[in-house]
């Protein structure tokens, strides 16, 4: 299931309609209903009000994970993010060429997203955690655990 569908399934599960869920998180309705559909890619900024509306963690949406929150979530932190893209690339041995090839961009775009020039979209953020086998929430700071997750892709 694609993380979008899984944000909606929950909403629909909380009896909250679209456009009144859109206004809780300071979206129009129709912005919010091209993202629940995956027509649009999900802002960071908007995913981190998501998230914290829904009181969901990143590796539920993601599918690493059936617990839907973790105590003590934090919201989402860019720059973590691009210093973990960084760190467990290296930490694997992999070139910037490999990584790159392995989620399917060129070395110059991954660099952007090590360097924060360029946010990472969530397929690709779900593919790198799968790569390195660490959680989401983990990669983008919302817990200082370090979670690994059951899903390896290599």
């Amino acid at each position: 299931m694609e993380y979008y569908q899984k944000i909606r399934n929950v909403r629909e599960d909380l009896d909250i309609k679209q456009y009144q869920f859109a206004k809780k998180i300071d979206v129009s309705a129709k912005a919010y209903n091209l993202y629940e559909n995956g027509l649009r890619s999900i802002p960071y900024d908007t995913l981190n009000k998501i998230l914290e509306v829904l009181e969901l963690s990143l590796d539920y949406i993601l599918d690493f994970s059936n617990q839907k929150n973790y105590s003590n979530l934090k919201p989402i932190n860019l720059d973590i993010l691009c210093q973990n893209l960084k760190f467990y690339r290296k930490k694997m041995h992999y070139s910037q060429e490999k990584m790159a090839s392995l989620l399917n961009c060129n070395q110059q775009t991954l660099s952007e997203y090590e360097h924060g020039n360029i946010k990472i979209p969530i397929p690709s953020l779900k593919k790198f955690c799968e790569i390195v086998n660490i959680s989401a929430d983990t990669l983008t700071g919302r817990t200082n655990k370090i979670i690994k997750i059951s899903k390896v892709h290599q």
